[in-house]
């Protein structure tokens, strides 16, 4: 930072590189044209990125001109990396290659799809580079012109020694000189206890002063609970959602918070209490191979093979009224749904189509029944509107329960999807409609009241209704079948994490393992998107064919259309990870991190197809115990099973043993 720009050497650049910033309003990515280039200083070598000035914006021009060091952004393992949603506002990107993790390869024919496995690649065409660094972030990706990558590469390889991945071609890692045979990095913020076999995660290199803080963190959150047990769960579980679902908003902050993160994680009942002991040195049945590389034989799963599925088209709105009779009675709900699961539905579908898949309207009501119902529910709801919009402030005084509520939605609807054109901007009306029937579903169900995340389930069905009294409605459906999610002793998403384990060990028992190992068995990296049903992770328009689909699967009464299909997608999500996580050797925070850069680079079509074959395949396989069967809606076969887990094990004795304790906290705590 700050060396005389004589003591840098360039080894090359390329000119016509672009750079992805990603979004969420329409496809999700804009491409800004820029150059990249190798620099070697006497600190190391760096990737430089800076975008072109006669294509951007001036902001853009200003931050490509000649800068000095402590002017660039620089992309460091405690920084994020730095994108922003708008191509104009894009600023010029800094890379130390000695952070460098792995580099996937894709191509650049599949509208920049990523991390879609290949089994080969032309480095010779134009074809994209997404780099992940060793603390788990994923940089945006570089989409080079034909021949460049391949150069860009070549000089590369004498600094990192780059190996293609064993198990998924796309895969190229960076075998840093530093590391040692067996893959450990020296420099990774982690530290091996030789007696217990476990990775401490942030010891490594956090400086003695931050080991202190984070001591005194959990101290004080042992002595607040001691002292009052409900203001601090409650206190604590606020700041969990705030990570989990704000934690870009504030990036300057960003290593303090995944830090913050992982005490919370670790503080309460979602961490793993295997006694599994992985062993680094014999994955997937691995022997040692040449140059103290390991030969992998994988360990398959007793699965029939998975079986190629074919997705449909979205149901159009003509092909939806057709399913009406004259009555207005829906006939073939359940070819209706299977329609919906494997395509979606088109947008001018979408609004008619969801009353129903929500249950807002039931299948079998006549069209003046429909009349009647939509009469009385507006009469319902502004009465319940005109409840808490006839509180006085001092009625508010000595109604703390209502004004903290209040204060938490007028917070989080000022900062829900204001990048998208239907919330963005100052006075917005449809900000208002998104506060009221918040305010107003406090007023329906005052025991839950309104959590965080809550505005991120609504913000869609409002988008999709454009009507506050249909927006509640499909609301309230909605939240009968998710309301688990947000109560504060988390038993929703407890069971739902515990559900995608037992998937996990049956779909991919390698995997499992692996991440018991690294402390994240548990799969709460995977909260995020369980909670808000995927909402940060997708498009506007990806997300609502999911949900279109979510919908569909609402009340799995068919084994043609999977029950819990959220956690198949999860499932089909860590699958397409797999190489990423097990090549890496990623750890507790580098997962955790990793998950969540994921957001807004997923291919929805591929992770849905990848999703329905593991339904397929697990709904073939006659050895899934049955108890597996039924979280994805399968009956059960006529035979005996054996438990997934048995229960006079020692691990089942623990897990026993912990849920009562809980039990009985949680009784003493909340009564």
């Amino acid at each position: 930072m700050g060396e005389p720009s004589n003591s840098a050497k360039i080894i090359w650049e390329q000119d016509g590189v672009l750079l992805e910033s990603l979004g969420v309003a329409a496809n999700g990515k804009e491409l800004c044209y820029g150059s990249i280039r190798v620099i070697q200083k006497k600190l190391g070598t760096f990737i430089y990125w800076l975008p072109d000035p006669e294509l951007s914006s001036p902001s853009s021009q200003q931050a490509a001109s000649p800068v000095s060091d402590s002017e660039w952004m620089v992309v460091t393992p405690t920084e994020p990396a730095p994108y922003s949603i708008e191509a104009p506002s894009v600023r010029p990107l800094r890379v130390d290659i000695a952070d460098l993790q792995c580099i996937r390869i894709s191509s650049a024919d599949d509208e920049y799809t990523e991390m879609k496995p290949r089994k080969s690649f032309d480095l010779g065409k134009t074809c994209k580079l997404t780099l992940t660094q060793k603390d788990g972030t994923t940089l945006p990706g570089l989409v080079f012109p034909s021949g460049s990558a391949e150069k860009f590469m070549e000089i590369l390889n004498p600094f990192l020694n780059l190996r293609r991945s064993r198990r998924d071609d796309s895969l190229i890692l960076c075998m840093n000189p530093k590391q040692d045979l067996n893959g450990q990095s020296h420099g990774r913020n982690r530290r091996r206890d030789e007696e217990t076999n476990i990775y401490i995660p942030f010891l490594g290199s956090i400086p003695n002063d931050k080991v202190q803080q984070s001591a005194d963190s959990v101290l004080k959150f042992m002595s607040s609970m001691r002292k009052d047990p409900y203001s601090t769960t409650l206190t604590t579980f606020s700041k969990l959602y705030d990570y989990m679902l704000h934690d870009e908003d504030d990036i300057q902050y960003q290593q303090r918070h995944d830090d913050e993160l992982a005490e919370l994680i670790q503080s309460f009942d979602f961490k793993s209490k295997s006694g599994y002991k992985y062993d680094d040195n014999r994955e997937e049945g691995a022997a040692n191979g040449e140059d103290g590389y390991e030969v992998v034989v994988a360990i398959q799963p007793d699965l029939v093979l998975r079986p190629n599925v074919d997705r449909g088209v979205p149901l159009s709105l003509e092909a939806f009224k057709g399913f009406f009779d004259e009555s207005g009675i829906v006939r073939n709900v359940s070819t209706l749904k299977k329609l919906v699961f494997k395509g979606g539905l088109e947008d001018n579908c979408r609004r008619d189509a969801w009353k129903y898949l929500v249950n807002y309207y039931p299948w079998k009501m006549t069209n003046v029944d429909r009349e009647e119902l939509n009469k009385k529910l507006s009469d319902d709801y502004y009465r319940m509107k005109l409840q808490w919009r006839t509180i006085t402030l001092e009625q508010e005084i000595h109604f703390t329960a209502f004004k903290l509520r209040k204060d938490l939605i007028e917070k989080d609807v000022n900062r829900t999807d204001r990048n998208i054109a239907y919330y963005g901007g100052d006075r917005n009306p449809n900000l208002e409609l998104l506060h009221d029937v918040l305010m107003t579903y406090v007023m329906y169900n005052f025991d839950l009241g309104y959590v965080q995340g809550m505005s991120d389930i609504l913000a869609p069905i409002l988008f999709v209704m454009d009507n506050e009294v249909d927006a509640f409605w499909c609301f309230v459906k909605v939240l009968e079948q998710i309301k688990d999610n947000f109560s504060l002793d988390q038993l929703g998403m407890k069971s739902q994490l515990h559900h995608l384990s037992q998937l996990l060990q049956i779909v991919d028992p390698h995997l499992w393992s692996y991440l018991e190992s690294r402390e994240s068995g548990n799969l709460f990296f995977c909260f995020r998107w369980l909670l808000v049903l995927f909402k940060r992770e997708f498009t506007y328009p990806q997300l609502l064919k999911l949900w279109d689909i979510f919908w569909a699967c609402r009340e799995g009464d068919s084994e043609e259309v999977p029950r819990n299909f959220h956690l198949l997608l999860a499932l089909a999500i860590l699958d397409s990870q797999r190489s990423m996580i097990l090549e890496n050797r990623f750890g507790f925070t580098e997962i955790l991190k990793h998950a969540n850069d994921l957001a807004l680079r997923l291919d929805l079509e591929e992770l849905l197809t990848r999703a329905e074959a593991i339904y397929e395949q697990v709904k073939a396989s006659p050895n899934v115990p049955n108890d597996v069967r039924a979280i994805v809606g399968l009956e059960p076969l006529d035979r005996s099973t054996t438990p997934l887990l048995d229960v006079t094990s020692p691990r089942a004795q623990l897990d026993k043993m912990i849920e009562e304790n809980i039990d009985v906290s949680l009784d003493l705590n909340y009564v």
